[in-house]
């Protein structure tokens, strides 16, 4: 993409980033962001896609012709690890949030990977809050037994649904989602989910055998 280098240093101008919380935010060294700013490296797709992503995380796209900053705006992660990136994303997404919590609908834990607990034990450590919505009787639950309540299974797809910030994400296939930011969907989603939850049986034991 032409003029790339001066196109990052303008996103971070967007969010008022210095190169160190650019570097943290899409988990990548100091120095291999100065070298791209300077044009000094032909970073790998990886790389760029790590910068990209921190980027519309927070709204600040890089485009043919420039920057731009979205306040509404979707996008679709697919591709192996695609729900690790979502995870991610909630992680960056909440941490301004003073009660971060992330909402979960139509969970499932006992499809759920090793990485993918590994990474929900992460978040709470980082202070994330969860309540999902499972299919009635399951009791392969990994979470806080509060943490869950049952939907009936006619209502259960496991096509899941995950609500956090402003965002709201929903599994379209097997192999991707949709990430749509808008405060007003978000906000209805939240509603619902929090109808459903106020509606639904509490779970009340667990037979996981790994736990989060």
């Amino acid at each position: 993409m032409a003029g790339l280098e001066k196109k990052i240093v303008a996103a971070r101008a967007l969010l008022d980033w210095t190169q160190e919380a650019l570097a943290q935010e899409a988990a990548i060294s100091k120095p291999s962001i100065v070298r791209i700013e300077k044009g000094q490296t032909n970073p790998e797709k990886a790389t760029l896609d790590a910068i990209e992503s921190a980027f519309n995380a927070h709204g600040v796209f890089i485009t043919e012709f420039g920057v731009e900053h979205r306040e509404v705006f979707q996008r679709y992660l697919s591709g192996k690890g695609w729900y690790l990136k979502l995870l991610e994303d909630v992680q960056r997404t909440v941490a301004k949030y003073h009660d971060p919590e992330m909402l979960i609908d139509s969970a499932d834990d006992s499809v759920s990977p090793p990485e993918v607990v590994e990474k929900y034990k992460e978040l709470r450590t980082n202070g994330i809050k969860m309540r999902q919505l499972v299919r009635e009787g399951n009791t392969y639950l990994m979470g806080k037994i509060e943490e869950y309540r049952y939907i009936p299974e006619y209502f259960f797809n496991n096509h899941v649904t995950l609500i956090y910030g402003q965002k709201v994400a929903m599994k379209m296939s097997d192999n991707g989602c949709l990430i749509i930011k808008n405060e007003k969907l978000s906000a209805n989603m939240r509603n619902s989910f929090n109808y459903k939850w106020s509606k639904s049986e509490q779970a009340k034991e667990s037979t996981a055998d790994v736990r989060f």
